[in-house]
């Protein structure tokens, strides 16, 4: 009876580690999310393309300057998605925000700059 006992004990000991192993190592880094405000980062860009527009730009350099903003905010998305290790959405595309949900626009917007 005892051997029985300390059967299931260990059993169960054994279970518990492995769930919260699991938890700790799979569980948790997938599920880790981020939001960033893409609308608020390309309104910056647009306003400071109609500065430029406006000190004289021609409309090619502009839309050369555009081409490269979209080019770096590719880049600039992936390596965030990198530094974070966890999935980016738009912060437009979350009807419900929870306080554990981190919000990397400031980091973005300070990369874009």
């Amino acid at each position: 009876m005892k051997a029985l006992a300390l059967q299931l004990l260990l059993a169960a000991t054994c279970s518990a580690a492995s769930i919260a192993l699991y938890d700790r190592l799979v569980l948790r880094p997938a599920t880790a999310i981020a939001v960033i405000d893409a609308a608020l980062v390309y309104q910056d860009m647009q306003a400071r393309l109609l500065d430029r527009t406006s000190a004289g730009g021609g409309v090619r350099e502009v839309l050369e300057r555009n081409r490269q903003f979209q080019a770096r905010f590719r880049q600039e998305l992936a390596r965030l998605a990198d530094d974070c290790h966890c999935l980016l959405l738009d912060k437009a595309a979350i009807v419900g925000l929870r306080p554990q949900v981190a919000d990397l626009t400031p980091q973005l917007r300070q990369r874009m700059q």
